[in-house]
């Protein structure tokens, strides 16, 4: 969760969303029809009309399932209908068990094993996800099956299709970077399959806010306009829908009726609710009223997001990132200082906030940020350390006339500083004495060389000195993003 909080809070794009290449090497699907798509139908009539096709035994096992499902007896439901195809013969079988298990897991081994339980009095999915416990896993690989049948020359049904494009979109969302398949194949194989679904007829207002979202993040906004109004006429009350719709206004510079359907994700998500589009709706809502010239409608969002993610320092990273671009230079300080004031020893939010002012050009109030910080930091080793740390970086890169020999010597002495206020703290083998003897070795390179003249810097750098608004192996801060990843993608 967390990673991807760390890339709303340090891109700060309008569609932050939108970085990613999870479809562009997709096949070119048709682009969407609305007055093509059949009447909206209820929810429940929509997958028995998926299944009309499939022989009579089989939708009443399919029946039976669905309705085990409702009373929470997944376990038995998946059982019940494995039961009727053994040898994963039937595409139509297999289609209503990937929906079981993408619906019901309480645990899961990279979507290729699934544990399954029948509910008892007072247990949910969500208690159940997160608590403690061993659970039973069954091996079920969706995609492995599914290539079984094709290969064995069954004909792949559209609802097959679409369960299919379902497992795909779940695994680009819960193991992206981490899965069998690059990204980028796996939404590409999610889109195709969306796409072939729909023109079969198999669809629902979640498949097609799913197809929009992949379309959306492959540059296609234009091609998920029709599929988001399709969606909410089926089910208007989606928040996840709304967010889509509101990140595809943006796309299209309509940063007013984004808000509007921003608004309506945040009122849909239920109360209490962590997930990652409502995090997103806040920031990007405050995004795109500060584009508007409304700081105060920005700042209210953020406020709320504040209050809802109390343990998250992103919103306080994107309040100090719209202060700072619509140069609000009392407001920039205010919301810098109240986010280091809350995580002093963090330098994820060391680097969030001086990048952002580098990035703006405006170094000095990094080095202001910095030096009053060290001064807050007082006899708190292990945030005098970062604060020095990243003051060594800052000043090791030189004003606008680029390095000085001065300024090389006195990063110098900072990077000596940190080091010794860090061994107060951490072990001698602790990662971060490592990243200051590299940085260490640099400074002592450069000022025998003379100012400017390239050197190597540590593993990763790829500059004379690491510039202080990358990622360096500076300390973590427990259950905060990984110190080492990227400020400023």
């Amino acid at each position: 969760m967390k990673s991807i909080r760390a890339a709303f809070a340090a891109a700060f794009l309008f569609c932050v969303v939108l970085v990613s290449t999870t479809a562009q090497n997709a096949p070119a699907a048709p682009s969407p029809n609305a007055a093509a798509l059949p009447e909206a139908k209820p929810a429940t009539q929509r997958l028995a009309d998926m299944y009309a096709s499939a022989p009579a035994s089989t939708r009443a096992a399919i029946k039976a399932s669905t309705e085990l499902a409702a009373l929470g007896k997944w376990k038995s439901a998946f059982d019940g209908v494995s039961a009727t195809d053994p040898d994963n013969r039937d595409p139509y079988i297999l289609a209503a068990k990937i929906g079981l298990v993408l619906d019901g897991f309480i645990r899961t081994t990279m979507h290729r094993g699934f544990a399954l339980k029948d509910f008892a009095a007072g247990e949910s999915l969500v208690s159940l996800r997160a608590a403690d416990g061993e659970f039973e896993m069954i091996e079920f690989d969706p995609a492995a099956l599914a290539e079984a049948q094709s290969m064995a020359g069954i004909p792949v049904p559209p609802v097959l299709e679409k369960a299919i494009a379902d497992y795909f979109f779940s695994v680009l969302n819960l193991f992206s970077g981490a899965w069998l398949a690059p990204d980028e194949e796996v939404g590409a194989m999610s889109l195709a399959g969306y796409a072939r679904a729909r023109e079969g007829g198999a669809y629902d207002a979640a498949s097609l806010s799913n197809e929009s979202e992949l379309l959306i993040r492959s540059d296609r906004s234009d091609e998920a306009q029709p599929l988001l109004r399709e969606s909410l006429a089926l089910d208007s009350t989606a928040p996840s829908t709304h967010f889509n719709m509101a990140v595809s206004l943006l796309t299209r510079g309509e940063a007013a009726e984004a808000l509007l359907e921003f608004d309506a994700a945040i009122k849909g998500f239920p109360i209490g609710d962590a997930s990652e589009k409502l995090f997103g709706a806040y920031t990007l809502a405050a995004r795109a009223a500060a584009s508007m010239g409304d700081l105060a409608r920005s700042f209210a969002y953020l406020d709320t997001a504040e209050k809802t993610f109390p343990e998250d320092p992103a919103p306080g990273l994107v309040r100090h990132f719209v202060a700072v671009e619509s140069k609000d230079a009392s407001a920039a300080n205010s919301a810098a200082d109240a986010i280091y004031a809350r995580w002093p020893a963090s330098p994820y939010v060391i680097r969030s906030v001086i990048s952002t002012w580098i990035d703006a050009g405006d170094s000095a109030a990094a080095k202001a940020f910095l030096d009053r910080s060290l001064a807050k930091a007082g006899s708190n080793d292990e945030a005098a350390g970062a604060i020095l740390f990243y003051s060594a970086l800052l000043t090791a890169q030189g004003g606008p006339e680029g390095q000085t020999l001065e300024g090389l010597a006195e990063a110098f002495g900072l990077i000596a500083a940190a080091e010794e206020r860090f061994k107060k703290v951490y072990s001698p083998d602790h990662e971060v004495f490592a990243s200051i003897e590299g940085i260490r070795s640099d400074l002592s390179a450069a000022l025998l060389q003379g100012a400017g003249a390239p050197v190597e810097g540590p593993p990763g750098s790829g500059v004379a000195v690491p510039d202080a608004s990358a990622a360096q192996t500076a300390p973590a801060t427990e259950g905060e993003p990984d110190a080492t990843s990227a400020a400023t993608e």
